[in-house]
Parts: C-alpha cells; structure tokens; sequence
C-alpha cells in the first residue's frame, strides 16, 4: 500500500479521535481502521512531531526520543537518571500521539544534536514506558523542585508567577518527597523551576548520583505506576516518506 505524508496525516486524525487509548491500526483490502483499547499493547514506530518555528516532521520514535533526552538533561548526569528521563520522554511522547496525533516541541524541549550517553540511556531502554493500571501515562516532570517535595496535579504552579495552575486529580501524579538539592532561587521565589509535578530532574539526577537505579528513580516520583517493554507495531507505521 501507498504510504505519503497525506496518508499519515489522515491516519493522524484517526488518532486524534481516539483520545487517551492506544491504538491498533489493522490494513486490509487497502483500508485502515482503528481500535481502540483499554490497555496498552505496541508503541508506534513513528510519531508526527510539531516544532515551535511552525513546521512538522514524521520522526521514528527512538530517534526523537533521543534528542528529548539530550535537550532535557545534561549529558554528563548519571546514566540512571538520563534513563528514567528516556523513558518518561518516550511515555510522554507515545501517549501525547495516541492522544492527539502529534507530538508538541512545546510539551518536551529537543535538539538535533546527539551525544553518546544519552543516546546510550535510550537504547538501554528502548520499548520502555510507564503505565497505570495498564494505560500508558502522560508523566509530567520539570526542572527543580524545592528540596523537599513536589506537588500533587491539582496544585501545579505557575513558577514564574507563583500562582496554582488547578489542573486536573491524576492518580499517578501526587506530591512525593524530594530532597538532596537546595530549593530553585529565580522566579516567582517559590522554589520551583517548573510546574513541579511528576519527577524533579534535579531531584532524579541526585537519586541516580546515590546509586539508585532508573526504575526505582522513576517509582519515586510517579505513584503506582509500571515500566513495560512493549514491541513497536509496525504495521501501523510505515517508513516515513522521502523528503
């Protein structure tokens, strides 16, 4: 079958409508369609990323995920920490797509280059995700916290202004101890860089410099969840097309 940029588009859409479930996507006599479920099953090869500057690009999943994690952490962080910040980026990612068919540049920062720990973190962790009951998550996670804790979801802050964003009640995302470092000095003077909900990096980074492994790291900061290696359904993802 005839796989172009519309085609993926098209087959974006389909996702979009299945919000918050993976989703399975079957070819036959030349048509696609989507099931939904409940739990998760394949990640996607590919993903639809969406750039600050305005433009698009149809990325393999593991590739993007590296350049995630380069432009999250600092390369020279413990191997566990850049780890744990592999697999939250690709969570995130896989469940942003399933969610709305893209990937935002404004949700998870990236860089073009690469650097050989972090792109070792991401193939020692390649397939991993987080999930929730079975339902892969969507794992906030930001800066620095204050030394002490992070917050549940429904008290994320705005950090450069100080006031609570009243997000949404999620299970999986409540306030957990977090010390090792001292509080963030800029902003809003509230001791958070960022909104302060999921994993701390900074917080993470200590963890993994203690000799804590990048699973442990992540049950830290997300509550009741699971990593998984899942396969990667390619029937659903076809090769990006030439450009």
């Amino acid at each position: 079958m005839k796989f172009d940029r519309r085609s993926f588009l098209k087959l974006s859409s389909i996702v979009a409508v299945t919000a918050g479930a993976q989703v399975v996507l079957r070819f036959g006599s030349g048509e696609a369609d989507a099931t939904s479920q409940s739990s998760a099953t394949a990640l996607p090869a590919n993903i639809l990323v969406r750039f600050k500057d305005g433009h698009q690009d149809l990325m393999r999943l593991e590739e993007y995920v590296k350049g995630v994690v380069e432009a999250e952490m600092a390369t020279r962080w413990p191997m566990e920490a850049l780890k744990a910040q592999a697999v939250a980026a690709r969570t995130y990612a896989v469940k942003s797509f399933t969610s709305s068919g893209f990937v935002s540049e404004s949700g998870q920062a990236y860089k073009t280059s690469r650097h050989d720990d972090t792109s070792a973190a991401v193939d020692a962790t390649s397939g991993q995700v987080m999930t929730y009951k079975g339902a892969i998550i969507l794992p906030n996670f930001f800066a620095q916290c204050n030394g002490v804790t992070t917050r549940d979801s429904e008290r994320a802050l705005n950090w450069r202004t100080g006031q609570e964003l009243r997000w949404n009640y999620v299970a999986y995302l409540r306030a957990r101890p977090c010390s090792g470092h001292a509080p963030y000095t800029g902003g809003s003077g509230s001791g958070y860089k960022g909104h302060g909900v999921g994993m701390c990096q900074t917080g993470a980074r200590d963890l993994a410099t203690k000799g804590m492994g990048y699973q442990e790291i992540l049950g830290r900061y997300y509550t009741s969840v699971q990593v998984v290696t899942l396969p990667v359904f390619n029937a659903s993802n076809p090769t990006p097309p030439k450009k």
